[in-house]
């Protein structure tokens, strides 16, 4: 297997990964008050809170429970969780791709992982709506360099680039119309979806705290 067909096969694990993380991430916070009664039934505190990486899951349910919660936060999550889904979308039908052949491929799934462990990270969480705000807020960052580094092999065709990152990620916000410096259809589909995960990360560093859900002891 060629170094493009691994690019392409991971990165639809990678954003696969952002959704379910957002989902837990939306589960936190709605089990605080409008979905509490799904506590110790939904276990969004496991690694592997739905199945292993390497299994085929149907997230449907979860996704439309989410909609139905009204929590601000929730929803801009959920607003991400669908554009992640467009994109996912769009990414297969451009080019002509299989998404059981990608999901049920293990070489895929562990070049995905590679990548995704290496920019994500979580913050100490106590449990409070302000904790996972807080983690929420950094996801979206971590998100940002997982999709900055799959523009960056698509921009050079190749798989390791974690060198080309570190040294090409400062220009993404310094460089006006980073978007001009390829043509690879990929590539700016990428920093599309990068742009519009943006702008939900910054509605959502904007929220106020004090008009969403609070601990049950009355603090944030």
């Amino acid at each position: 297997m060629n170094e493009e067909e691994i690019i392409k096969g991971s990165i639809f694990h990678l954003m696969n990964f952002m959704i379910m993380e957002l989902l837990r991430h939306g589960f936190l916070l709605a089990m605080r008050d409008e979905l509490k009664d799904l506590k110790g039934l939904v276990r969004v505190e496991d690694e592997y809170w739905l199945a292993e990486p390497s299994e085929y899951v149907c997230i449907t349910d979860e996704i439309e429970l989410l909609r139905q919660v009204k929590d601000p936060l929730v929803k801009l999550i959920m607003s991400s969780v669908d554009k992640i889904s467009r994109y996912k979308d769009t990414y297969l039908m451009v080019n002509n791709l299989d998404s059981m052949e990608i999901i049920c491929n293990d070489e895929f799934n562990e070049a995905a992982g590679s990548i995704y462990y290496a920019y994500t990270y979580e913050m100490d969480c106590d449990g409070s709506y302000n904790s996972i705000y807080v983690n929420v807020l950094s996801y979206y960052w971590c998100m940002e360099l997982i999709l900055f580094y799959g523009v960056t092999q698509f921009m050079l065709n190749k798989e390791e680039v974690y060198e080309e990152v570190d040294k090409n990620y400062e220009h993404y916000h310094t460089t006006k119309g980073f978007e001009t410096l390829t043509d690879n259809k990929n590539a700016l589909l990428l920093l599309d979806l990068m742009a519009e995960l943006n702008k939900d990360g910054y509605y959502i560093g904007e929220c106020d705290l004090k008009t969403t859900k609070k601990n049950e002891d009355g603090k944030i």
